[in-house]
């Protein structure tokens, strides 16, 4: 059955949602210990049914899916003096919201001078 299939999806799923999915291993670098950090996310669905078409033929199907999306964060860079935290940049994010932050500027100042004209 589908709902079995999605069942097992979902097991393996969860079976491979673990801390160490979203911390990866510890390396030594250049003397220094850098744990890489990412966010894990899943989603899944799935469904079945059954059902008639016109008088006489019956149906039935189902489906379903799964999706993972990994993103890295940054790492620690641990020393035997200090622990610290590099974030990643993400330049596409950084350049959607500048552009976001730039087109409501330039919507406010072009409300503000239209309304100064009247």
């Amino acid at each position: 059955m589908a709902l079995e299939r999605i069942r097992e999806m979902m097991e393996r799923a969860a079976q491979s949602a673990r801390v160490e999915t979203a911390f990866g291993e510890a390396r030594e670098v250049a003397g220094k210990t850098v744990i890489p950090v990412a966010r894990v996310m899943y989603g899944g669905g799935g469904g079945e049914g059954k059902g008639k078409r016109e008088e006489k033929e019956e149906g039935e199907g189902g489906g379903g899916g799964l999706g993972v999306n990994v993103q890295p964060l940054g790492v620690f860079i641990i020393t035997e003096k200090q622990e610290r935290w590099v974030p990643v940049v993400d330049v596409t994010r950084a350049i959607l919201a500048g552009s976001a932050v730039a087109t409501l500027a330039l919507l406010t100042i072009r409300k503000i001078a239209t309304h100064r004209r009247r």
